[in-house]
């Protein structure tokens, strides 16, 4: 009889595994992979953005989840600054990049990983154990492999949602919280590039190239982001994309629309109309607010002759600032759920208590990690709220 046994060896399972042990429990981790933490070793380039510099409050007020305060009890127990310290006391070096995000010193995710894995008892991790059924008689579960069957007080379910099903994640996690009647919501794209046949047809010219500090909205909502835009050869990318391509899922018929600068639209048509700009060529005014990609693509797109501003009529200066500040896009389409960085939806959080990730319905199942309809943008994030919610459930049944 184990006193937990953990499904999945994610940085939530890891974590819970690394509270487990320090409190001396007899546990189990189950992989089914022969590589633990595949996904995790992927993540940020195989560089691994691991937390950021945000207070726990600013940490919370990023996310954009409607429940969001549900994370309040877990990242006070463990948030930002934890990850650090845990990571520090691990002889990992964390380094902070753009006075916002922390990644290894070693700029390798299996730094992470080894750390994570540093303390954990190697004979009870075992790789190769893919669960195929789990079911619960009396104060006891059973879990039940190809080839072994184990009894066990508490199950901790960490196995990730749907995204990169390559790296074993198949949304297992549903599958047990239908069998036991647990809420869950169906997992989607929350983070992923965007696909447009009009961006790949007209804007073509465009591919590779970066817009820093653009502004990106969705017509019709409330969403907008400032982030920096990158063009492709499928569509759009780029962390406003990214933060943006969410709330595409609940949008019918998205529209996008996005600048080609990091100007707003009335500081275009000042700058435009400002006698200090009067002699500047149109080619030479657009070089200095865009690349000259763009610029080459405004000019041709809007039969620009390269006049002198002051010889433009002010209908077709207000017609360029539009063009650059509000572009239409109108047929954005998400990648699958498969395919994104970071999926929403699994299981509900009105469905676990918020201080241990145990399930409301069923005493000594837990659900954590990206199983859990939790998320965040990239940027250290999701990682730290992985690690969050393993801390939570394996310190509590740590009897911490």
């Amino acid at each position: 009889m184990y006193d937990a046994i953990i499904i999945g060896s994610g940085p939530a399972g890891l974590m819970a595994a690394n509270q487990l042990e320090k409190s001396n429990k007899n546990y189990l981790l189950l992989e089914k992979n022969s590589v633990l933490s595949e996904k995790l070793l992927l993540s940020g380039n195989k560089q691994c953005n691991v937390t950021n510099n945000k207070t726990t409050e600013e940490f919370i007020s990023d996310l954009t989840l409607p429940h969001k305060y549900f994370l309040y009890a877990t990242l006070y127990k463990f948030g930002p600054n934890d990850v650090i310290k845990f990571f520090q006391e691990k002889n990992v070096e964390l380094v902070l990049e753009n006075q916002f995000k922390y990644f290894p010193k070693t700029k390798s995710s299996t730094s992470i990983k080894n750390a994570l894995l540093q303390d954990l008892t190697k004979q009870k991790i075992l790789r190769t154990n893919e669960v195929k059924s789990l079911f619960k008689e009396g104060e006891t579960f059973t879990v039940n492999t190809k080839n072994t069957q184990y009894n066990t007080k508490n199950v901790i379910i960490a196995t990730g949602s749907k995204s990169y099903p390559l790296t074993g994640s198949t949304g297992f996690g549903l599958a047990v919280a239908k069998r036991f009647d647990i809420d869950t919501k169906a997992f989607y794209a929350a983070e992923t590039s965007i696909k447009s046949e009009f961006v790949k047809r007209e804007l073509s010219t465009l591919q590779g190239t970066t817009i820093k500090q653009a502004t990106v909205k969705l017509i019709d909502t409330a969403h907008s982001v400032i982030d920096d835009l990158l063009f492709t050869h499928f569509g759009l990318s780029g962390p406003a994309i990214f933060k943006i391509s969410e709330f595409l899922t609940t949008t019918p018929n998205p529209t996008l629309q996005i600048s080609f600068t990091n100007h707003s639209k009335d500081v275009v048509v000042s700058m435009l109309k400002d006698p200090k700009n009067n002699n500047k060529t149109i080619n030479q005014f657009l070089n200095s607010l865009t690349t000259k990609k763009i610029s080459s693509l405004v000019q041709t797109q809007l039969s620009l002759e390269n006049k002198r501003l002051t010889e433009y009529a002010h209908k077709q200066l207000e017609k360029i600032a539009n063009y650059l500040t509000e572009f239409i896009i109108s047929d954005p389409k998400l990648f699958p759920k498969e395919q994104a960085y970071v999926n929403g939806g699994g299981i509900l959080t009105t469905a676990l208590n918020p201080e241990t990730f145990e399930t409301k319905k069923i005493k000594g199942l837990f659900f954590i990690g990206e199983t859990v309809d939790i998320h965040g943008p990239l940027g250290g994030y999701n990682i730290t709220l992985a690690l969050s919610t393993g801390y939570s459930a394996g310190y509590y049944i740590g009897g911490n």
